[in-house]
């Protein structure tokens, strides 16, 4: 005995129905889980604190690389690569600790400005008037840091 026509076309209905509203749940299942993604917060990003003191870090020992550099032995090419990576920690530090040493970065910053002009002024050969200059504006950059020192003292523990 077949059923009869019209409770299959009503058992239709309902699995469609049943179908559309399955479908819809997992849709809106799926844009809620986008949307909690998209505004989460992302945990693998350091805070601004947290990359200020790795900075730190590394413009401590790039400070110290610099001051101990002999420069008459490491000619210009050691003096400007000591010098550019003391640059690239600063502007480390300014990103991410312009609100915590804004100060302490321009201060060094003006330091390090004047050893760039130094290192423009040596030429292939230091003399050792030049490595004078040079070991003057090194010893300015050191004085300069000693503020930033004891603010990644206070801020980073």
């Amino acid at each position: 005995m077949s059923e009869h026509p019209e409770r299959r076309s009503i058992a239709r209905s309902r699995s469609r129905v049943w179908l559309a509203r399955s479908v819809a749940v997992a849709l809106v299942v799926a844009v809620m889980m986008i949307g909690v993604t998209a505004c989460g917060d992302d945990d693998d990003a350091p805070s601004a604190e947290v990359t200020f003191c790795e900075a730190g870090d590394s413009f401590q020992s790039d400070i110290e690389a610099l001051a101990n550099l002999d420069v008459i032995a490491g000619g210009t090419d050691a003096l400007s690569e000591s010098f550019e990576a003391v640059k690239s920690d600063l502007d480390q530090l300014r990103e991410s600790g312009e609100e915590i040493a804004s100060e302490d970065i321009d201060a060094i910053e003006s330091s390090l400005d004047a050893l760039s002009d130094v290192i423009e002024s040596l030429g292939e050969d230091i003399s050792v008037e030049g490595a004078t200059a040079a070991g003057t504006a090194v010893a300015g950059i050191v004085d300069s840091a000693n503020a930033i020192y004891e603010t990644l003292s206070t801020t980073c523990g």
